[in-house]
């Protein structure tokens, strides 16, 4: 690190690596909310649409 005044402030290369860092980790996290709302999607659309229609539930009684 290097300083200025008093204080120590990361290099351009440390601030590189650290960015790498942050893509990636922004990266899973998107891909882990795409894969949440995918299995949200097939919960509500088992619990609406097949559920029902296993119970033999008409789809007039919501």
């Amino acid at each position: 690190m290097t300083t200025v005044g008093d204080r120590e402030v990361p290099s351009v290369r440390q601030l590189l690596q650290l960015s790498v860092t942050a893509m990636i980790v922004g990266v899973v996290s998107t891909l882990g909310l795409f894969l949440v709302d995918d299995a949200a999607h097939y919960v509500e659309e088992f619990l609406w649409v097949h559920l029902p229609q296993e119970l033999t539930v008409p789809p007039d009684s919501r």
